[in-house]
């Protein structure tokens, strides 16, 4: 029913008062129903929403929800999330440190684009891939002049991103 609930241009007119019921729906136990929830959140104006986004942008919630909420809620300007995340990146490891780089390329947030940036030059040989890909997806004027200035770089560094995109082709075919 969620899925259905809005149809045409202008999703707030349409919900009317359905409108209550959708936000209590961002904390349902059922991730595939919170899912079309946040789905449906993103046509919809308020600062109401915006709080069922942050719900929906816990640390606990699954990858896919998480990062349509935070993407949300960036394009709507509150960037508190972003910048929680940008202080998170600097010691997280393993699958955080993953969770954490997804999240803040669909951010599209431009603050990202440094740290990115900061952990793909310091990072181990074969290991950059993760970073230049969130940064491509970033999406942001920053992301795209980043991108030119890696691969403007040094010799070094555009032989590193060179093999790495090699390979990351190679295993997408």
């Amino acid at each position: 029913a969620i899925k259905h609930c809005m149809y045409g241009a202008d999703a707030d007119a349409v919900l009317g008062d359905l409108r209550e019921k959708l936000l209590r729906a961002s904390t349902h136990l059922r991730s595939d129903i919170r899912l079309e929830t946040v789905k449906q959140l993103t046509r919809v104006s308020g600062e109401d929403v915006a709080a069922g986004l942050e719900v929906l942008a816990a640390p606990d919630e699954g990858w896919e929800i998480r990062a349509i909420a935070v993407r949300e809620l960036a394009q709507r300007g509150h960037s508190e999330i972003v910048t929680v995340l940008l202080e998170e990146v600097r010691t997280a490891t393993g699958t955080r440190l993953q969770s954490i780089i997804n999240q803040l390329s669909v951010s599209g947030d431009p603050r990202a684009v440094p740290e990115l940036v900061g952990r793909f030059k310091l990072c181990d040989e074969g290991e950059g891939r993760v970073f230049l890909q969130a940064i491509a997806q970033n999406g942001s004027k920053a992301a795209a002049e980043a991108l030119f200035e890696i691969f403007r770089g040094s010799t070094k560094l555009a032989e590193r991103v060179a093999a790495q995109a090699v390979m990351l082709h190679q295993s997408a075919v």
